[in-house]
């Protein structure tokens, strides 16, 4: 059962990027069989004790999961906005439901997801340096549609680059992690950073540029001299793949010139579209829906996941998932699990310019994979703390 639930998992982690039915069907497949695994548990009573993750965790992400039907009841687009959140309860919360209860019963481990991300994410480096060699998409055998920039598995430069981030932030936070690493891992460690960095960089994704360098100031914060000690090798990494990249493809000093312009992706006019919709419906939204045809504009996003809660979900969709959070970044800082929190922060960042709060299927399900992770941390923590505290109850007999 251990080795079939792994599989599973590491399946589903597997296909995120690419949003497939692969994806689709790995995530459906996950929840219908743990549902099973829960009936037949019950009905042999071998259910094992599940530690109770705190209630404010839970609240939130039902307060946000309500504000989203509020919004569609109360807007103009209710039949996709229904089917929005549908998904984003069945698919996100059943999930990190199904991991959680997985681990507590013995049939999945933290390693067993550790593992599976960081192939998924070696996985989608890869494809995105077969794509820069060959110019072509071998996922879609077709030519490379997004000019000099690399997608990986994600048809999208952008979510690219994010899991490039996210996984140039696992082998750096690898090396801050542990003082002392064997040559092998060390050189291991620096070897998918040096190859992460060089992806994020062609990705041409200034969004996941900005968060990881979020991830490098929050994570020297959170480790203070010990981050200091590996400051060499971030900086002789960045720089020497710095120059490599502009030696070997000019597309990134372009994409650098774009950072400092104005409004080269049109995103303020985009966000001053929305929010001036955002000031007739200022309190509930007008539900989760097309922003082409909401706006008249050619786009198809908000690009700005504050904006794009007000404007689909209003105020109170904003304070709900503010609310829900604060209540991760709580459960992430509680646990001590500060390569997450600091993984998470950069990814709020991001989503500052890009991705979705609501319907971005690759952040959604880094969150989920983050989040279970923290409450796989949490359940080690009760674990620990209780026979302590069983020493320290006075004896009633």
């Amino acid at each position: 059962m251990i080795q079939f639930f792994s599989a599973i998992v590491g399946l589903w982690i597997f296909s995120i990027p690419f949003k497939n039915a692969l994806f689709e069907l790995s995530s459906a497949f996950l929840i219908g069989s743990t549902a099973l695994v829960v009936i037949a548990n019950r009905l042999q009573n071998q259910v094992k004790h599940i530690p109770a993750l705190p209630k404010s965790l839970a609240l939130s992400f039902m307060a946000a999961a309500a504000s989203l039907f509020i919004a569609n009841y109360f807007g103009r687009q209710m039949p996709s906005g229904y089917w929005v959140s549908a998904h984003f309860i069945v698919r996100y919360g059943g999930i990190f439901c199904c991991l959680y209860y997985l681990y507590c019963q013995g049939y999945l481990t933290s390693k067993t997801i550790f593992r599976a991300t960081a192939l998924a994410l070696i996985a989608q480096a890869g494809l995105g340096m077969a794509q820069l060699l060959l110019h072509f998409d071998i996922i879609r055998d077709q030519v490379v549609t997004t000019g000099t920039r690399i997608y990986g598995g994600t048809f999208n430069p952008n979510p690219f680059g994010l899991l490039m981030a996210i996984g140039a932030s696992l082998a750096f936070a690898r090396l801050v992690k542990f003082s002392h690493l064997e040559l092998k891992k060390f050189l291991l460690c620096t070897a998918l950073l040096i190859f992460f960095v060089f992806c994020l960089l062609l990705s041409g994704s200034r969004s996941s540029w900005i968060a990881f360098v979020v991830f490098l100031f929050v994570i020297a914060l959170t480790t203070g001299r010990v981050f200091i000690k590996r400051i060499p090798i971030v900086i002789s990494t960045t720089v020497g793949i710095g120059l490599a990249v502009f030696l070997f493809h000019p597309m990134t000093s372009t994409n650098i010139d774009r950072l400092f312009l104005s409004d080269s992706s049109y995103r303020f006019t985009i966000w001053q579209t929305a929010f001036k919709l955002f000031q007739e419906a200022p309190f509930f939204g007008y539900g989760f829906g097309d922003f082409s045809g909401l706006s008249g504009l050619p786009f198809a996003s908000v690009h700005n996941s504050i904006i794009e809660l007000l404007l689909y979900t209003g105020l109170v969709g904003l304070l709900c998932y503010g609310f829900l959070l604060a209540n991760i970044l709580k459960l992430l800082w509680q646990t001590s699990s500060q390569i997450l929190f600091a993984i998470f922060t950069a990814m709020l960042f991001a989503s500052l310019f890009d991705h979705s709060l609501i319907d971005s299927k690759i952040f959604l399900s880094c969150t989920v994979v983050i989040v279970a992770q923290a409450a796989i941390r949490w359940v080690q923590i009760q674990a620990t703390a209780a026979p302590t505290h069983q020493q320290q109850l006075p004896n009633r007999e």
